[in-house]
This record gives structure tokens, C-alpha cells and sequence, in this order.
């Protein structure tokens, strides 16, 4: 499938976007077991966006599951790292991404790994 293909099949929303409720109640059930399974340990929770979050939110410039994992985060006390403003600075994302499947190619990758690397909650808790 081209780019133009793949591109038009997707979906017009984001979980970036809007995070339907009832999937947010299971997602943060999930992820605050899977918190209490760290016994302590300094957790650091990441979102991560597909093309496709990249792509919407040049558009409407809408990140409401942001602003709810800072929230969730905070009262779970664990740490939380965005990619997708870091990911918006790019001025083509479709260099970022494996045009077949979505997953990131070497550049994509490397630069969530310099990002994540320099940024200053990774910084604070290897140093910790």
C-alpha cells in the first residue's frame, strides 16, 4: 500500500485527541497494577505517537490525553514523559515512520532515544 493509501485509511481521531472512557478506565486500571508491581521503584510512564497522532495534532493541535496522564501520573506519583510535542517539532514526521507498518524506522527511533535520554525526569531518575 502507497502513502497516499495508507495515509488516507486512517482513522480521523486520536487517542491523543479524545481517550474514550471506557478504555481510560481500563487503560489506567492496567497501568496503576502494573505500578504497584514496581514495589517503589521510580517508574517513568511514556506516551507515544503513531503517524497518524503526529499528523492530527499538527492539525487541530488537540492533546487531551496529555493533560490526563499528568494528572493520573501525579496521583500515582510516578513520572510522565510526552513524545508527541517533542515529535511535532519534526517538519516532515513521515520521515520518522516505517511507511508499511507505522513503527518508527533508525531516525524515529533515534530521536525518541536522544529525547528521552536528555530529558530532564530521565535525567532525575537515573541520578535518583
Amino acid at each position: 500500500m502507497g502513502k497516499k493509501k495508507a495515509t488516507k485509511h486512517f482513522n480521523q481521531t486520536s487517542f491523543f485527541e479524545s481517550y474514550p472512557k471506557d478504555k481510560w478506565a481500563t487503560f489506567s486500571y492496567s497501568l496503576k497494577k502494573l505500578i504497584e508491581e514496581t514495589k517503589g521503584k521510580q517508574v517513568i510512564v511514556l506516551t507515544i505517537p503513531t503517524l497518524k497522532d503526529v499528523k492530527l495534532y499538527q492539525k487541530n493541535r488537540k492533546n487531551t490525553l496529555s493533560v490526563k496522564m499528568n494528572k493520573f501520573c501525579k496521583e500515582n506519583i510516578v513520572h510522565y514523559i510526552d513524545l508527541l510535542p517533542f515529535f511535532d517539532t519534526v517538519k516532515n514526521p513521515d520521515e520518522l515512520y516505517v511507511e508499511c507498518d507505522g513503527h518508527w524506522n533508525e531516525k524515529g527511533e533515534r530521536l525518541a532515544a536522544d529525547l528521552i535520554l536528555k530529558h530532564p525526569i530521565y535525567q532525575k531518575v537515573i541520578t535518583f
